[in-house]
């Protein structure tokens, strides 16, 4: 295969991609060049982006499956007139399961079934009564305690009212269902909707980079493609060359930036493990001992009892907690010594890391939606690809954590991650 046949499968393999498809392949051939190379990686590329193209659509298909059929209380109501309490002529038998209370209970003392619900929803409860008495259908929710529970539950209360001889409301009817399993599952659902949508921006920002960042380098080998038809002297064909072979090492570049953190978006073959995270934290201090030494770095460690060790992928810690504390000697003031803070602790079954610093600070507001993509820099002082906090927020969230910022500029920043225990 020549190498215009390999440029034009790597165009359109390149352009497929740009769309969207990831399926589509790449032929290679026994021979070692710059193309087959790139067609490789292409091809390894596109597995990775179909297999997350995959996960997004499972988890798109997951939202669809919610189950809420649960049973219900049902119940019928006297209304007094005035602000007396209402009092129950019949409860259905299910309120000793959802409850723990017998129907004769709650029948014999109404207030039973009020004195459970939550302090901060009485409110609530009171208002839909309130409502029936002026004739409203009412349906509302709020939360109960399990007689003999310490847990509160969550019910769908409706009512429906009834007139009287007289045409006053005296009577309603009502059913109220667990719906303790919905909320969960709505709080779920949320947490994937907004997952999802996150796996979507990436995926399209991958997109995006395939079809815009590799369009320079495109264009140049295109370019100088052209030039090597023309009759060129030797100085100007070896330009030509030179001008191909860089584009094409640029491309490369992109294609590992690319697969360095698709991979890291997998857990595959990662092991879990319990270590010190007092030596770990040792062990990248001294790592980067020339360059704390050369700022002039004075550096505070706290790290609590709690959180001396934890169980979780050692190389995604580590690699987190580096590239914060060396993008913190980085981005030191110029006219003061650094001033380093690690704070590390536990709450509850979450581990917060910490790393705060006086140095030249992040303009939020121009910058906060930016600050953790792929490709973003906001200072051209130092040397970078603006990948290293994207790879951070990608390993945080690979073990379940969030990641956040504080920062003025001039004043210094403040990044927090946490991973789940």
């Amino acid at each position: 295969m020549g190498e215009k046949e390999k440029f034009r499968r790597l165009t359109q393999v390149l352009t497929e991609f740009g769309k969207g498809n990831f399926d589509v392949r790449a032929d290679l051939d026994s021979s070692d060049d710059v193309f087959n190379t790139m067609l490789a990686g292409l091809n390894m590329l596109g597995e990775e982006l179909r297999f997350y193209k995959e996960q997004l659509e499972a988890k798109g298909r997951l939202l669809q499956d919610t189950i809420k059929n649960i049973g219900e209380i049902v119940y019928s109501l006297q209304l007094p007139e005035g602000q007396g309490m209402a009092s129950y002529d019949f409860v259905s038998p299910r309120i000793s399961q959802l409850l723990g209370y017998t129907e004769e209970q709650v029948m014999a003392d109404a207030g039973i079934w009020r004195r459970a619900i939550h302090p901060d929803d009485k409110e609530i409860f009171d208002a839909a009564h309130r409502q029936l008495k002026d004739g409203r259908e009412v349906v509302c929710e709020y939360r109960v305690k399990k007689h003999k529970d310490p847990g509160y539950l969550w019910l769908e209360d409706s009512m429906w009212p009834r007139a009287g001889k007289n045409g006053s409301i005296t009577v309603a009817f009502g059913c109220a269902r667990d719906i303790t399993k919905q909320k969960a599952e709505a709080t779920e659902r949320e947490k994937l909707i907004r997952e999802l949508g996150n796996k979507f921006n990436e995926l399209m920002q991958f997109s995006y980079i395939v079809s815009h960042n590799l369009r320079s380098p495109v264009a140049t080998i295109l370019a100088s493609c052209g030039l090597m038809d023309m009759e060129l002297n030797a100085e100007e064909q070896q330009e030509a060359r030179d001008c191909i072979l860089k584009a094409a090492q640029n491309m490369d570049a992109l294609l590992k930036d690319l697969n360095v953190i698709l991979s890291a978006k997998s857990m595959i073959n990662e092991q879990y493990e319990s270590f010190s995270v007092n030596t770990m934290t040792s062990d990248i201090l001294q790592a980067l001992d020339k360059e704390i030494t050369n700022a002039r770095t004075t550096i505070h460690t706290d790290i609590t009892p709690r959180a001396e060790y934890v169980n979780t992928i050692k190389g995604y810690v580590q690699s987190c907690l580096y590239n914060l504390i060396s993008n913190a000697i980085k981005y030191r003031h110029p006219t003061r010594p650094l001033e380093l803070s690690i704070k590390i602790w536990q709450e509850y079954q979450a581990v917060y890391f910490e790393v705060a610093d006086n140095g030249i600070g992040i303009d939020l507001e121009k910058h906060g939606n930016k600050i953790f993509g792929l490709y973003q820099r906001f200072n051209d002082r130092v040397d970078g690809k603006g990948l290293g906090l994207h790879m951070t927020k990608v390993q945080v969230e690979a073990l379940g954590g969030t990641i956040t910022v504080k920062s003025q500029p001039g004043k210094g920043s403040t990044f927090t991650f946490t991973i789940r225990q």
